[in-house]
């Protein structure tokens, strides 16, 4: 029971607490007590549990920030500012002319846009490597700065906020799967063995 408990907290590893907990119950099974029928109940309830567990969140999680990765534009794109139902004229302006606020922190220095996608680059490596270690607070820091870098890149426009979008349901998205219930039998059992 602990192994299956450790294994699933601290690697994630799902397969690996089933197989514990399935050797557990195969050991449980075995004594014949009256007095463990609730320490039976508790285990099948976990067993329960972790079966309904899904893909490990980290990999999914992983993989999202992958899809956010491929989905940036290259480094020497920019995102297209304009609204869609803007008036022909100031389409066609928008190609020669660009109107933004003096206060805007945008980069438009080619070795300002190298270093800030640089930056934005690193931060997701950053977040690639705290999710591996299933740092929540790491994960959501480089997630916060990442998105900080978006806005130095890229004006406000509907692309950006696509990316952005995204980047607040990565940030928002558990590295580790949750249980509830699990130690459940492993505290009633302690909890048994002492009082006798």
């Amino acid at each position: 029971l602990a192994i299956g408990q450790q294994r699933l907290q601290l690697a994630g590893d799902a397969d690996a607490a089933r197989r514990a907990y399935a050797l557990a119950a195969n050991l449980l099974e075995r004594v014949d007590d009256p007095r463990l029928l609730d320490l039976r109940q508790a285990l099948v309830q976990e067993r329960a549990a972790l079966d309904a567990l899904g893909p490990d969140p980290r990999t999914t999680a992983l993989r999202g920030l992958a899809a956010f990765s491929a989905a940036l534009p290259a480094a020497g794109d920019a995102l297209a500012p304009g609204d869609a139902h803007a008036p022909w004229w100031q389409k066609l302006l928008s190609r020669v002319v660009r109107v933004q606020p003096s206060s805007g922190a945008i980069a438009t220095d080619p070795g300002e846009r190298a270093d800030a996608r640089s930056g934005l680059e690193l931060e997701i490596t950053l977040a690639r490597a705290a999710a591996e270690r299933r740092d929540t607070v790491s994960w959501r820091e480089a997630l916060d700065r990442a998105g900080a870098w978006l806005r130095r890149l890229w004006p406000q426009s509907p692309q950006r906020h696509a990316l952005e979008t995204r980047l607040a349901t990565l940030r928002a998205a558990p590295l580790a799967p949750s249980v509830p219930v699990l130690g459940s039998t492993l505290q009633q059992l302690q909890a048994l063995r002492a009082t006798r």
